[in-house]
């Protein structure tokens, strides 16, 4: 446990060092091996829910899309953060199998909701760099999609920036397989870790997500809007659409509609909810409609 802690710690830092493990660390290690198992557990049990949090238009807050985001409430941790298992699931591979059943309980969702008699609604899933690199990713998707029903022209996924650091020939190959069967491909996190600019005419993206860090900024700091505009021109000029994330006031909400963005999600309009109040905000949103 000690030899362990002492592995991830030169990771953190890194890599291309040593670092000297003591017994403190031992007791973080410990937790992490905990937790490991418990996620083992849970992901044989499929113990994770999935949520979903509203994309809107920031002038006329009319839902316009859903991002599906895992969730796992364990028994005696009560919710875990997703920031403290998610890289657990990557780091263990985990990652693969579980984003897989995300996928598809997301795809099966909006059919759900479309046999209610909502209206279709675009649906963003999150993609991992491993889950990327996998053989076969065309396929599964293509069945997943088949297996449900879903029309691909209603499935996003969204790749980090993280991305860009794996081979670029192979990513390319893999993106334009999904492109070809009707699937949207978006940029998560805009603007931060490697840098997506010199890749944007070889991908074939479409949304852009500005990372919250710069939304947040904006107000304090005159370097943050600078970039959120470029940002924002950049993708405009390419006729991409643009995602402002972590909108969380009436204050983020103003200076996103400031700036020109198309889209925004966090919390000033909603929380990742389930997928019944989800299914009540909709209800809600298309009564509002009538109505006008």
């Amino acid at each position: 446990r000690i030899a362990d802690g002492a592995i991830h710690l030169a990771k953190d830092e890194g890599g291309d060092c040593f670092r000297l493990g003591t017994a403190e660390d031992s007791v973080s290690a410990r937790d992490r091996l905990s937790l490991e198992a418990d996620l083992r557990e849970a992901v044989e049990q499929h113990a994770f829910e999935v949520y979903y949090q509203p994309q809107v238009d920031p002038v006329s807050q009319e839902l316009r899309g859903v991002e599906a985001l895992l969730r796992w409430r364990h028994a005696e941790r009560g919710s875990v953060s997703p920031v403290d298992f998610i890289p657990l699931l990557e780091e263990t591979g985990l990652i693969v199998p579980v984003g897989e059943w995300v996928l598809e309980q997301s795809c099966q969702q909006v059919q759900t909701w479309i046999a209610d008699g909502y209206s279709p609604i675009r649906m963003a899933v999150n993609l991992s760099p491993r889950q990327l690199m996998v053989p076969g990713l065309g396929r599964m998707v293509r069945g997943i999609l088949e297996r449900t029903g879903l029309q691909p022209e209603l499935l996003e996924l969204e790749l980090t920036e993280t991305t860009a650091s794996l081979t670029m020939d192979a990513v390319i190959e893999v993106l334009h397989e999904l492109h070809a069967i009707g699937i949207t491909i978006a940029i998560d996190d805009f603007g931060i870790g490697h840098s997506w600019l010199g890749r944007l005419r070889q991908f074939p993206i479409q949304p852009l997500k500005i990372d919250r860090s710069f939304i947040h900024g904006m107000d304090q700091s005159a370097g943050d809007r600078a970039i959120v505009e470029a940002v924002v021109a950049l993708g405009h000029a390419l006729g991409l659409t643009v995602v402002a994330e972590g909108v969380e006031s009436e204050r983020d909400l103003d200076m996103v509609r400031q700036v020109g963005c198309n889209l925004m999600q966090g919390y000033y309009y909603s929380p990742a909810v389930d997928a019944v109040t989800m299914a009540s905000m909709m209800r809600e949103e298309a009564a509002h409609r009538a109505a006008a």
